[in-house]
């Protein structure tokens, strides 16, 4: 935001007193949830990307389309293959091809590629520190914060990119990745095909 900040190690803690899973009730009402905590409150945006892109692809896919690619931003939801023009039909024999996919290279400007997918009928997701982060006093600070210590994550890598069939899961996962590091490695393999790290 415009009014970045570091916290004092009291709002840190603070913050992290009111942290955690096991403090979340769901209730047997699909629309009901209840937080033991006071001050406590659920914030969706480690999952609301992959969600939205989902509920997009399955209203194309209602109205007929077959072939599409959906760019959310660091989510991405392929349905079907890319559709080539005529002049490609002619030259590789084929009306469909996989859509390529650019993951951001973290340490270099935007636009530039630091690994190329194929994929046909999935998702892409990165979680990375390279997009949302302020400076101060020559630390860099992003967004994506480590809830073990309430402050950023630092796992050693620059972006976590989880390839699989499920948006939702795989945008959750790619926080999770990121924050982890190579150490999430083999874990959660049946929510995900792949997942890439980029230092």
């Amino acid at each position: 935001t415009d009014h970045a900040r570091v916290p004092e190690e009291t709002e840190i803690q603070e913050a992290l007193a009111k942290t955690g899973w096991e403090f979340v009730r769901l209730s047997d009402n699909p629309y009901s949830v209840t937080l033991e905590k006071e001050g406590m409150a659920l914030d969706l945006g480690g999952i609301a990307k992959g969600y939205a892109s989902e509920e997009a692809a399955r209203v194309l896919r209602e109205h007929g389309v077959e072939n599409a690619c959906l760019d959310l931003g660091g989510n991405i939801v392929v349905m079907g293959q890319m559709p080539l023009g005529w002049m490609d039909c002619l030259i590789q024999r084929r009306r469909l091809r996989p859509f390529l996919i650019g993951i951001q290279d973290p340490n270099e400007p935007r636009g530039t590629v630091g690994k190329e997918l194929e994929i046909a009928d999935g998702c892409v997701v990165t979680s990375g520190d390279y997009e949302r982060y302020f400076e101060q006093d020559g630390v860099r600070y992003h967004h994506i914060f480590d809830p073990r210590t309430g402050r950023p994550a630092e796992s050693g890598v620059r972006s976590a990119t989880v390839v699989g069939s499920d948006a939702t899961a795989a945008d959750a996962l790619s926080t999770v990745f990121f924050i982890l590091g190579e150490e999430a490695e083999g874990k959660c393999q049946e929510y995900y095909d792949e997942v890439i790290f980029l230092p």
